[in-house]
């Protein structure tokens, strides 16, 4: 037998030898540097996932200008109610009309449109943060 692995008690019996403790921390930092580098690979693979989440969002933006001033409506369709002041976003009060009671957006403001809306005949509307506004009719577009 190894004298490495075995000791001789006092009574002459062979005792094995106790495993170094130090050895078995080491091994626990390891494994758990291990893990660690692990979850971190992970979070920069998902911060990675975000960010090309966001690129791809803002890359796919429906972003329109008004060719005039348009009226933000409740709903698609000119029979629709339109808006006032106080019923628009913070984000679209920006852009209204200073003085009018009704939400009027400013020719040249650039808008996201997030859906686009084929009504009835040629009309196409667009809905924005606030409601709805016309971006083309049989007669005219309304939007660059």
């Amino acid at each position: 037998m190894s004298e490495e692995l075995f000791n001789l008690d006092d009574d002459n019996t062979i005792k094995e030898k106790p495993k170094p403790k130090f050895v078995i921390k080491e091994t626990k930092e390891a494994v758990k540097k291990e893990e660690l580098k692990k979850e971190e690979v992970k979070k920069e693979e998902v911060k990675k996932e975000v960010v090309k989440e966001k690129e791809n969002k803002e890359a796919k933006k429906d972003i329109v200008t008004l060719k005039r001033n348009l009226y933000i409506r409740q709903y698609p369709g000119f029979w629709e109610h339109v808006l006032t002041y106080k019923q628009v976003t913070k984000e679209d009060k920006k852009n209204i009309v200073k003085g009018e009671t009704y939400a009027i957006l400013k020719e040249g403001t650039s808008v996201e449109i997030r859906k686009r809306i084929n009504v009835i005949g040629d009309e196409v509307w667009g809905e924005i943060s606030s409601g709805y506004i016309i971006l083309k009719s049989k007669e005219s577009e309304y939007v660059k």
